[in-house]
C-alpha cells in the first residue's frame, strides 16, 4: 500500500487533502469542504397518536444546505386534523382514527436545491375507552395479499390500558406458514371502534375493528400499509389455554377458503361442513383422536362430495395458547390446523399448511360442540326457526365471482319447513321462498332436504335450532351457519341502539371490507361511523347516515338503505333485536358483501 508521502507525490498536496479531508467542491479540487448528500433521518413509523390528543413531531434531515423546506409529496395525504409546516413540525388533533401511509419532502437552500423523500406511517388510535376493552382473546381471519388468499388465527391478552401481550398467532400464505408470537398495542374509542397493532411482527400488521357493547364479540379488518386485506372475526375467550383434554366429545365443524391449482384441484373456493367425535388422550404429551366423522365438501371444479368419512387427531403444543390437529376427509387431502379456544365450547381453525400438491388448501374454519348425537326420529332437523349469513362464490364467464345470501329458515312441524332466501350473485338480486321437507336424516346430524333450488343446502346441526349449512350445487360452493331466531314481534323501535358491525370473510380481493358501528334510532334513522378497506386505499372514520325499516314484523325482515358515505341497500333479517345479518343489494355493484351486526 502506498504511504501517505508517496501519494502527495504523485498527486500533490491540495490532491490529497481533498481526497484524505473532503476539502473539495463542486466537481473541482479546492479549500470548499464537501456536502454530503440531503437526506432525512427520521425513522416511520412515527410515534402513535391518538383521536383528541394534540400530537406533535419534528421531521429532521442530514447533509445538504441549511435552511430546508419541508412540504407534503405531491398525492399524499396527512391524517385528519394535522398538518406540516414548512420548518418540517407535524402538528395538531387527529379527528380520526387510522393507520395512515403518507410521504414527506425536504428541500435544501443550494444554488441547485438538492431534495429527498421518504414515506412514513402514524397510527392514530383513540384510545379513550381501552380499561374496556380486558382479558383474553381470540380471532381468525381470511383475506389476500400480493401472492394470492392468506388465513391468520390466533390469541393474545388486552391489559385494559392499550397494551397487547401474549400473542400468538398463525400466518398462512401461498407461500408458506409461520406460527408468530407477538406483542403491541391497542385503542378503543367512545363508539367502541378501535385499532390493533402487532407491533412486534414485521411491517406492524394494523386491523380497524369494532366490538359490542359487552366487548365480547367484535368484527376486524386488516387496516395498515403491508398490502393485505381481509375481513376476520373477534371473540372475547371464555377459555384461553388449549389442553389435551380440552377437545372432547361432539362437534360440528365449518370451513371455508380456496384450493391451488395442484393435485387434480382446480383454482377456486372450497367449503367443507360435517361432524365428528373427539376421543383426548389420558395424557398432557398424548395424542387425541378423531373419529366416527362425516363431512361434505365442495370444491372447484368437482361435483360435492357428499358423506364423506372424516378421521384425524390432535393434541396439545408447547404454546399454552394453541393445539394442533389433523382433519383427514376420505378423499380430499389431510389438512393441518391451529386450534384457538373460544369458550368450552366452541375453537377457531387455521390451517398451517404451506401450499403444495399433496397439501392445495388454504382454509379457517369453526368447531362448535354438537348436542344432539345420536340424532334420531322424524324431527331431526330444525324444530325452531333460524336465520343465518351465507358466503361463497359461483363460477361465471371463466372466474370465481362473489355469492351472497341469508336465509330464514321456518320450522312447520315434523319434518317440514319453509326457507326464504335474499341471494347476491355479482349485483345479481334473487329472492325465494318456498316450503320443503327435511330428508336423508342420519345419526350425526346431517340433514339434507328435497329443495334443489337456490341453493340446494345440506345441513349438519350443531343442536335443533342451529346448524352449519353448505351449498351442494355444481361450481356455486357456499358456507354459512343458521343462528336460532328469538320470538318477534320485531318492531323498529324493538332493535333501537348501537350495532358493531362488520364483513364476512372476502372471497374475492376486490370485495370491500369493513368494519363499524351503526346507531338505529328506533324510529327509521342510521347513523354511524365506518372503517374502509378497497384496493384503492383505506378510509378511516367515515361518516354513516340513512333509514332503515322492518317490512315483516314476523319474520324480522328489513332493508337499509344509506346514502353517506355512499349510496348503499340492504337487506336483513334478524336474529334477535340485538342481532342481525345483512346481504347488500346496491345497483350496480358487483362486489357484494355479507354484514354480521350485535349489540
Amino acid at each position: 500500500m502506498a504511504s501517505r508521502a508517496s501519494l502527495m507525490l504523485v498527486l500533490g498536496a491540495s490532491t490529497v487533502s481533498c481526497l484524505l479531508y473532503q476539502g473539495c467542491s463542486g466537481g473541482s479540487f479546492g479549500s470548499k469542504p464537501l456536502v454530503k448528500s440531503l437526506a432525512i433521518t427520521t425513522t416511520s413509523p412515527l410515534p402513535a397518536g391518538s383521536v383528541g390528543v394534540a400530537y406533535s413531531d419534528q421531521f429532521a434531515a442530514t447533509g445538504g444546505t441549511a435552511p430546508f423546506q419541508w412540504s407534503l409529496a405531491s398525492g399524499s395525504t396527512l391524517p385528519a386534523g394535522l398538518a406540516l409546516s414548512s420548518s418540517g413540525l407535524l402538528a395538531g388533533t387527529p379527528t380520526a382514527l387510522g393507520v395512515n401511509t403518507f410521504s414527506i419532502r425536504v428541500t435544501d437552500s443550494a444554488a441547485v436545491p438538492a431534495t429527498a423523500t421518504q414515506s412514513f406511517t402514524l397510527t392514530i388510535s383513540g384510545g379513550t375507552n381501552v380499561a374496556r376493552l380486558n382479558g383474553d382473546f381470540a380471532f381468525e381471519f381470511s383475506g389476500f395479499n400480493a401472492t394470492g388468499a392468506i388465513v391468520a388465527g390466533g390469541s393474545f391478552h388486552a391489559d385494559g390500558s392499550g397494551n397487547i401481550s401474549a400473542g400468538v398467532e398463525d400466518f398462512t400464505t401461498t407461500t408458506g406458514h409461520t406460527n408468530q408470537t407477538f406483542s403491541g398495542s391497542y385503542s378503543l374509542g367512545s363508539d367502541n371502534r378501535g385499532m390493533l397493532v402487532f407491533a412486534s411482527l414485521p411491517g406492524s400488521p394494523a386491523y380497524a375493528f369494532a366490538i359490542d357493547s359487552s366487548e365480547a364479540h367484535g368484527r376486524l379488518i386488516e387496516f395498515d400499509a403491508t398490502g393485505t386485506r381481509g375481513s376476520g372475526q373477534l371473540e372475547k375467550q371464555g377459555l384461553s389455554v388449549c389442553a389435551f383434554n380440552s377437545i372432547t366429545g361432539e362437534y360440528a365443524v365449518g370451513i371455508t377458503g380456496n384450493a391451488t391449482s395442484a393435485a387434480g384441484f382446480g383454482a377456486g373456493p372450497v367449503v367443507m361442513a360435517g361432524r365428528f367425535t373427539a376421543t383426548p388422550p389420558g395424557t398432557q404429551t398424548g395424542q387425541g383422536s378423531i373419529g366416527n366423522g362425516e363431512m361434505d365438501a365442495n370444491t372447484p371444479g368437482s361435483f360435492p362430495l357428499t358423506r364423506e368419512t372424516v378421521f384425524g387427531s390432535y393434541q396439545s403444543t408447547s404454546q399454552t395458547a394453541r393445539c394442533a390437529a389433523t382433519i383427514s376427509p376420505q378423499s380430499l387431502p389431510s389438512m393441518n390446523f391451529s386450534v384457538y379456544p373460544v369458550s368450552e365450547t366452541e375453537f377457531f381453525l387455521v390451517e398451517t399448511d404451506a401450499i403444495s400438491a399433496s397439501t392445495p388448501l388454504l382454509m379457517v374454519g369453526t368447531l362448535i360442540q354438537q348436542v344432539g348425537f345420536p340424532f334420531s326420529g322424524p324431527a331431526v332437523g330444525f324444530t325452531a326457526n333460524s336465520v343465518g349469513g351465507l358466503t361463497g362464490q359461483f363460477f361465471s364467464g371463466g372466474s370465481y365471482v362473489p355469492d351472497v345470501a341469508i336465509a330464514a329458515l321456518t320450522a312447520t312441524g315434523s319434518s317440514g319447513f319453509s326457507l326464504a332466501v335474499v341471494e347476491n350473485q355479482a349485483g345479481t338480486i334473487k329472492n325465494f321462498s318456498g316450503a320443503s321437507n327435511f330428508v336423508g336424516a342420519d345419526s350425526f346430524g346431517r340433514v339434507a332436504t328435497n329443495l334443489m333450488t337456490p341453493i340446494d343446502p345440506i345441513f349438519y346441526m350443531i343442536n335443533q335450532s342451529e346448524a352449519f349449512v353448505i351449498g351442494e350445487i355444481f361450481n356455486n360452493p357456499f358456507l354459512g351457519i343458521m343462528l336460532p331466531q328469538s320470538s318477534g314481534p320485531f318492531t323498529a323501535s324493538a332493535i333501537k341502539g348501537s350495532f358493531a358491525q362488520g364483513t364476512s370473510f372476502p372471497v374475492t380481493n376486490a370485495v370491500h371490507n369493513l368494519s363499524g358501528v351503526l346507531a338505529l334510532d328506533g324510529v327509521q334513522a342510521v347513523t354511524g361511523t365506518q372503517d374502509l378497506s378497497t384496493t384503492s386505499g383505506n378510509m378511516a372514520g367515515q361518516s354513516v347516515s340513512g333509514t332503515y325499516t322492518i317490512s315483516n314484523s314476523t319474520a324480522g325482515f328489513g332493508s337499509i338503505t344509506l346514502t353517506t358515505p355512499a349510496n348503499f341497500a340492504g337487506s336483513f333479517y334478524l336474529v334477535s333485536p340485538t342481532q342481525f345479518v345483512l346481504v347488500s343489494t346496491t345497483s350496480g355493484d358487483a362486489n357484494p358483501v355479507l354484514i354480521f351486526a350485535q349489540q
